[in-house]
């Protein structure tokens, strides 16, 4: 009865979307006896997975002791039982909602083409379903179906000129919204069932999807028109006018941002300049660089810029490329070794001071009273000792982001695309080579190893999200969404505590005495424990002190104490943390008997 009851409702769902579900489904209040069990669970992993550029994606994902990555709902863990429990539900079934998950999922498991055609078919009529649908909400759930279709039948080869003729009716429609027609020409032209000759029509509707009566038609007005500009060089048709209204959709911008000291003005009439030029529009492009060139001594960003001048840029950018050429040549031992312990990675500390020093001669600073502000805009004044100190904190930046930075970027995207660094080459590397993967007795004066955990445990799922933010990037440069919020956290947290452990294990104490009572070492003096001193160069050192405490980016304190607004989790902030770990974890240890 109970099951009966739960294949009623499922047969009168009008969406697979999770929160959509919550609402439709009711929950089952009877006791469920152990015979319906597995059947409702068989059905509520089904319904757990989302829809991802296509595919079935798992609900969660999470990273074991091993560094594993494991999957809930997990397709490759569905049984012979619940395969053919899909199976018979699939014939019994007649809702296309519920249908399209059931042979989606059952074409993923088996990779027959039965099922693929099923799903493009249920697919096809919920697309129909929504296209003719009033409510103007569920519009958007159109391009998520048209990516299924397109996906399953790239890869099958089935149903392809079905597919076709309903993702060309959807562009000529005249019932959906503008906005959705131009996602999903971007979606059919990214997909390689539909050629570029086949939605050449478009080109001449394009302009009736652009709209300038709203200000929050920037963005997809933006989007629209390189969507355009893309199909125009591929048919090779001229893409001017599409450039003119490029130009034209910077007002919306201009509009909203009057003020002449706004760097957001200034910058958009840059780009409004750089469009009526490729628009071959050259009287306004004219006009609209006098003004650029106006506001440029008008905008106030509240900042000092310096640049490299071109040649030195040329020369920095040629001795990059060749650094992270010879770096790539290495096998991944080589090149994460390199970042641990390369002795010209970092600033030799003789050279910071000296620069140090001299700048401080030369600066202003000197002659006047400075105050600084922290990350909460609380504002101190500085001593002469502190301005110094955050002189040389300048320097250290500086250099960073000229010479080390770009180089970790370079190394990291092309040994992506080569196949060389990923997240499991460098798990891989620490398990081998770092002391993070060993596992040592848990207290000094015990015997017994804990057989169960290990440092590169706790790392691993910081490192994971790192190199799949890094991967992200990469490999949809134009498409991502980066969030180092969780590997920043992560791994910042762990790097107080493997210090720690690091001086324990080579016969060091973390404890001191302050006022009469003993204490643990704070990070501070941790980074000048006499085994850390003796363990690792100054330049380490500097590094751990710059990234972690308030002489520098105060990452630690940040992120213990929630100071960071989202904005400033960034992929800068997440490598200092890496490096800073990877230096740390250069060492394996032998455990010696007493």
């Amino acid at each position: 009865m109970i099951l009966e009851k739960y294949y009623t409702d499922l047969e009168s769902i009008t969406s697979i979307d999770t929160w959509d579900l919550l609402k439709q489904l009711k929950p089952i209040e009877e006791k469920i006896d152990d015979e319906y069990k597995d059947r409702i669970k068989t059905e509520r992993k089904i319904l757990a997975f989302s829809l991802n550029n296509g595919d079935l994606s798992p609900k969660l994902s999470r990273v074991d002791s091993k560094g594993d990555i494991k999957s809930y709902p997990d397709l490759d863990k569905f049984t012979d039982s619940e395969i053919k429990y899909l199976q018979e539900r699939l014939k019994s079934v007649e809702n296309p909602w519920i249908k399209s998950r059931y042979s989606h999922a059952l074409w993923n498991i088996t990779r027959n083409n039965q099922y693929a055609k099923i799903s493009i078919d249920c697919y096809l009529k919920n697309i129909d379903t929504l296209a003719n649908d009033s409510d103007n909400e569920s519009f958007h759930k159109i391009s998520i179906f048209v990516e299924c279709v397109l996906f399953i039948g790239e890869k099958t080869k089935q149903q392809i000129e079905s597919i076709k003729e309903n993702v060309l009716s959807l562009l000529k429609s005249n019932k959906l919204p503008n906005y959705i027609k131009s996602h999903v020409l971007e979606i059919a032209m990214a997909n390689s069932l539909v050629k570029p000759k086949e939605l050449e029509f478009t080109l001449e509707c394009i302009t009736d999807w652009i709209e300038f009566s709203s200000e929050g038609s920037f963005f997809s007005n933006q989007t629209t028109l390189n969507t355009a500009i893309k199909l125009s060089e591929k048919v090779q048709k001229s893409p001017k006018v599409f450039y003119k209204l490029l130009a034209e959709n910077q007002d919306l911008i201009i509009n909203q941002h009057p003020d002449e000291k706004d760097f957001i003005r200034y910058t958009s009439f840059g780009e409004k300049a750089k469009y009526y030029k490729k628009a071959g529009e050259l009287e306004k492009h004219e006009e609209c660089l006098k003004e650029y060139t106006r506001l440029k001594n008008r905008f106030e960003l509240g900042h000092i810029e310096s640049k490299l001048p071109e040649k030195e840029t040329q020369l920095l950018n040629d001795y990059l490329n060749r650094k992270s050429e010879l770096i790539l040549e290495m096998p991944i031992e080589g090149i994460l070794t390199y970042f641990a312990s390369g002795d010209d990675l970092l600033i030799k500390e003789e050279v910071l001071d000296k620069m140090t020093e001299e700048g401080f001669k030369k600066s202003f600073h000197q002659f006047c009273s400075t105050s600084t502000f922290d990350i909460n805009s609380n504002h101190k004044h500085a001593s002469d000792e502190e301005v110094k100190e955050n002189e040389r904190f300048r320097n250290y930046t500086i250099q960073f982001s000229l010479f080390v930075f770009p180089l970790i970027i370079k190394v990291f995207a092309y040994g992506m695309l080569k196949g060389k660094i990923s997240y499991h080459s460098v798990f891989n590397f620490i398990q081998a080579n770092s002391w993070y993967g060993q596992r040592f007795p848990k207290e000094l004066n015990e015997r017994d190893i804990d057989e169960k955990s290990d440092w590169l445990s706790l790392l691993a799922p910081g490192l994971h999200d790192y190199f799949s933010q890094i991967e992200w990037a990469v490999m949809m440069s134009k498409d991502n969404l980066q969030n180092y919020v969780l590997c920043v956290d992560s791994l910042t947290t762990k790097f107080e505590g493997a210090i720690r452990d690091f001086i324990r294990l080579q016969g060091g104490t973390t404890t001191t005495e302050k006022r009469g009572e003993l204490q643990e070492q704070l990070l501070e003096e941790l980074l000048q424990n006499k085994i850390i001193t003796k363990l690792f160069k100054a330049e380490d050192i500097s590094l751990f002190t710059y990234v972690f405490t308030k002489k520098g980016w105060n990452i630690r304190n940040n992120v213990a104490h929630c100071f960071y607004p989202y904005s400033n989790y960034s992929f800068d902030k997440a490598t200092l943390v890496f490096i800073c770990l990877l230096k740390l974890g250069k060492y394996k240890l032998t455990y010696k008997e007493k």
